[in-house]
């Protein structure tokens, strides 16, 4: 009884240690292009797919995403769900931007694609962006607290400079209507944008940029997070995780990708803690 006792004791105390830290990861896995010689999409998903395994996220919002890699992953990340569509039909059809959660810790209260452009609720193309970008969110309720985490993930244009922008203002505007009080809000992506730009600038303005935690006498990282197949020639930090006031931000880090390109960008990792 004594031992049973003991061994209940130790349960609880890890569940409660794990639910007090969040793991949020943004990923840009590169979409499935057989141009891209040996870095193509079979000869890099297994190794992919275990460095998320190994580091265990508790919610991963990936970029570049077509339906046959993440019916790959479906099977290779099996303790976690996803949701989000394809940008081109809202179903299938081009690139996602899906965010993964692990079932364990989560269940899902709704979730929901928006494009970036003026008519959101429908596959569209937004002000000057060359393609359709999107946004997947998903509301999850964390099974042993009950706390809400609103988690948003997206990829925004690499041409239009003011479809950025004006992108950045829907994610805002829309997370202020859609968030409730209480909830931890935490935002993914690519941003196709740098940490001195206007939208980083204007996301940062209403949320906190997690590369906060890696801070050193208040001077923020900027290490590469894009690649492009040749890390000796890009150093541009254009993937970012935010959370607003009811996170805070514990660590942050950039994964290197020991032993060949995982893909064009790296993983991206914070820890956060509950402010409320």
């Amino acid at each position: 009884m004594k031992k049973y006792f003991l061994t209940c004791l130790v349960l609880i105390i890890a569940v409660a240690a794990t639910a007090q830290t969040l793991r949020v990861a943004t990923f840009n896995i590169r979409y499935d292009n057989p141009g891209d010689g040996p870095n193509q999409w079979k000869n890099r998903k297994v190794a992919l797919a275990q460095q998320i395994l190994d580091e265990k996220p508790d919610i991963v919002g990936m970029q570049e995403a077509l339906i046959g890699q993440l019916m790959w992953l479906d099977t290779a990340l099996a303790a976690y769900s996803r949701v989000g569509v394809g940008r081109d039909d809202g179903a299938e059809a081009g690139e996602f931007s899906p965010v993964w959660f692990n079932r364990q810790r989560f269940d899902m209260l709704a979730s929901g694609t928006f494009w970036l452009s003026p008519t959101p609720a429908r596959p569209s193309k937004g002000w000057d962006a060359a393609l359709n970008r999107v946004c997947s969110w998903v509301k999850l309720h964390e099974k042993a607290t009950g706390r809400v985490v609103f988690a948003l993930n997206t990829h925004f244009d690499h041409m239009g400079e003011e479809a950025r922008l004006q992108s950045a203002r829907l994610l805002t505007d829309t997370i202020g209507s859609m968030a409730h009080d209480g909830e931890l809000v935490v935002l993914t992506g690519d941003f196709n944008a740098g940490p001195g730009s206007k939208p980083i600038g204007l996301l940062a303005a209403r949320l906190t940029d997690t590369r906060s935690a890696a801070s050193v006498d208040g001077v923020m990282p900027q290490p590469a997070t894009f690649n492009g197949w040749d890390a000796a020639r890009y150093t541009d930090c254009i993937d970012f995780i935010f959370c607003n006031k009811n996170g805070k931000p514990l660590s942050w880090r950039v994964f290197n990708q020991p032993g060949g390109y995982l893909s064009d960008h790296y993983m991206v990792m914070a820890t956060l803690g509950w402010s409320r």
